[in-house]
């Protein structure tokens, strides 16, 4: 959702609205407003969210203005190639945060500059779906159709979960991540993303074995913790209470946001 240039402005969805703000149970371990990444999966459906994407536009208090892109698919979309390109994406975002890129930022900036905008939130009707499904197409033909998988590093999940760092100095967890949002797209359930808001290890731990016991599946969940600083499975055996700090970070958070909501089924593949 985005509003337009004018605070006063009410938010709208751009394109399809979501069936549901399915994202929000996650809400506690993430805020979505900033830069994070929620891929889950129960096996048949999945569902992602890259949030606080940055893009150049501002407002008229000069408030960044960031997207949310949700989306959506089943695991019969690998065939077509549907979500080996929406793959290339997450590896790249998660690669961007890593290390502070701007590809999947720049590709956005381009398929949707500012005074388009402004246009598809006035008409927000049939044709500006299929806009906004054009131009999303763009932005994943900008990252090819063709890649490496993302490899896993050496630390492999326990009991069915593993944390990581987006910090790692070989460079690698933010890889692990990406190679397991793979697999949720590809049929595997669980959840995998970075989750901003877990900043301690025993906070990150107890994250874990929640996410573990609520999808059913394989956890992997990236922070901003340091390699030294990750938990263990044996560090976590209590449910998670929210860190204190999230919520002053929730209502600190400043950006603008637009949502775009993709159903990926919708998507034509060219291949």
């Amino acid at each position: 959702m985005t509003r337009g240039y004018a605070q006063q402005d009410d938010y709208i969805f751009l394109g399809r609205g979501p069936g549901s703000r399915w994202w929000e149970r996650f809400e506690k371990y993430g805020n979505s407003e900033r830069s994070g990444l929620v891929v889950t999966s129960d096996g048949e459906r999945w569902f992602a969210l890259l949030s606080g994407i940055p893009t150049k536009r501002r407002d008229v208090m000069r408030t960044p203005i960031r997207i949310k892109l949700a989306l959506e698919g089943s695991r019969t979309d690998t065939e077509s190639g549907a979500a080996q390109a929406v793959q290339r994406l997450i590896a790249v975002w998660l690669e961007d945060l890593a290390t502070r890129s701007g590809r999947v930022a720049a590709a956005f900036d381009e398929a949707f500059p500012e005074q388009d905008i402004a246009g598809l939130l006035v008409e927000n009707d049939d044709t500006t779906v299929q806009a906004v499904d054009e131009r999303l197409q763009r932005v994943l033909a900008a990252f090819g159709k063709s890649g490496d998988t993302p490899g896993p590093s050496g630390r492999p999940a326990v009991d069915g979960w593993w944390v990581g760092s987006l910090h790692d100095e070989q460079d690698q967890d933010h890889r692990t991540a990406a190679a397991a949002a793979a697999a949720l797209l590809a049929g595997a359930p669980g959840i995998a993303g970075y989750f901003n808001m877990l900043r301690t290890s025993e906070y990150a731990g107890q994250a874990a074995e929640a996410l573990r016991a609520d999808t059913g599946g394989s956890v992997h969940v990236l922070t901003d913790l340091r390699t030294h600083e990750l938990p263990s499975p044996k560090e976590a055996p209590r449910p998670p209470k929210p860190d204190p700090r999230t919520i002053a970070a929730i209502l600190g958070a400043g950006a603008i946001v637009i949502v775009l909501v993709w159903v990926i089924t919708r998507w034509l593949d060219h291949d």
